[in-house]
């Protein structure tokens, strides 16, 4: 009897190990490979721009990025150099993460201590990537670099269902290599590109890269505003819509309250989806109190990725307001003096007398009315018994 249980514990153990093992596969296969020509989801910054091959420079994000998918059955990442003339898109790596079907020179990018910076995994749950801030070209390796433009780059692949690690997402900077005598161990310079390239980067989008400055516009039109013609001193919401997620975006409105408040993109998709559906676009909103005064006026919202949109509204005038049954300088509902106006229901119009005053001369009324029946009255003669 005892063997017997210990034989049910082992099949449901290897059962479960084979689950998991299925599990795995499964999610791994669920791989949304960028086809060729698919644009890089932003750029990456490298700092200092320029240097030597014996310079230490890191690689950073100005927001927050993040892969499809995280964990060790989801996206890994590699930091790597390339040819610029070379698709990022299509390239494809080996088990141990090091790009295999780049033409020219490529390689993944080492730390301070030559080792290679790749198969690197995600944040757990967000799926973040944390690029290398510390990364050198002194190593032997690059003593072979040609001079010329290449891609400096950090792309999230997954295995596909035949095993393939695939490009999902990626992100790259442009630079140039010079051959100088002297320029560190390894002879040469590197610095932004001088190469002009225009790529669409998503839809709707396009990124310009002039002289190694990057520049990216989201087109999206103007902000909305939320009542479209907010009310003097009402509350009103301002949405910069096609932005990037994790974007901070600025929203100025010099006369509201705040002047000036700020909102991070965030997807409008509400509810759970899988890493590889996610949204790369999405919108921020702030909530602003609308000016008092009559006039035009303008909201400007800004990122640092997605551009300037802008809007405008009019306010007519001021804000309503209820004119006290008390207040003075006013009869008949009607203003004067320029006061405000407005409406009150279930009351008593004023006429010069307060409310306090009419029930007070209705008791007067009432207790005198009494008082002269009374005294109206014959008297009435009581006769004492004897």
């Amino acid at each position: 009897m005892r063997l017997f249980g210990i034989q049910r514990q082992l099949a449901f153990a290897i059962a479960l190990v084979a689950t998991s093992i299925w599990s795995v596969g499964v999610v791994s296969s669920v791989v949304s490979a960028a086809a060729p020509g698919t644009p890089a989801a932003g750029t990456i910054a490298m700092t200092p721009s320029t240097g030597n091959s014996g310079t230490e420079f890191g690689l950073s994000f100005a927001t927050p990025q993040a892969c499809p998918g995280d964990g060790p059955a989801g996206s890994q990442w590699t930091a790597f150099i390339t040819a610029a003339t070379n698709d990022l898109a299509p390239i494809t790596f080996d088990p141990s993460g090091s790009p295999v079907t780049a033409a020219g020179f490529t390689a993944s990018l080492r730390d301070t201590t030559q080792t290679q910076v790749k198969a690197q995994f995600p944040g757990i749950g967000d799926g973040l990537v944390n690029p290398p801030a510390r990364l050198v070209f002194s190593s032997s390796f690059f003593n072979a670099v040609p001079a010329g433009d290449y891609w400096v780059a950090v792309s999230c692949y997954r295995a596909d269902a035949g095993g393939i690690n695939q490009t999902e997402r990626f992100w790259a900077t442009r630079v140039t290599i010079a051959t100088t005598a002297s320029a560190g161990p390894n002879n040469f310079t590197f610095g932004p590109s001088t190469t002009t390239t225009s790529t669409t980067v998503a839809a709707s989008t396009t990124t310009t890269t002039v002289a190694g400055a990057t520049t990216t516009t989201v087109a999206g039109g103007a902000a909305t505003l939320s009542p479209a013609v907010p009310t003097a001193g009402g509350s009103y919401r301002a949405t910069h819509p096609n932005c990037r997620i994790g974007e901070i975006i600025t929203f100025t409105q010099p006369q509201s309250t705040p002047p000036t408040a700020t909102a991070t993109c965030a997807t409008a998709v509400s509810g759970l989806v899988r890493p590889e559906q996610a949204a790369t676009t999405g919108v921020a909103t702030v909530t602003f109190t609308a000016p008092t005064a009559p006039g035009s006026y303008t909201v400007t919202s800004t990122g640092p990725t997605s551009g300037t949109r802008t809007t405008t509204f009019v306010i007519t005038g001021p804000a309503t307001a209820i004119v006290p049954l008390s207040a003075g300088g006013s009869s008949g509902g009607g203003s004067s003096g320029g006061s405000a106006s407005g409406t009150s229901t279930g009351t008593i119009a004023a006429t010069g007398s307060t409310t306090t005053s009419i029930i007070v001369w209705g008791v007067l009324l009432l207790v005198f009315g009494r008082m002269a029946i009374l005294f109206g009255r014959e008297p009435k003669v009581i006769s004492a018994s004897r």
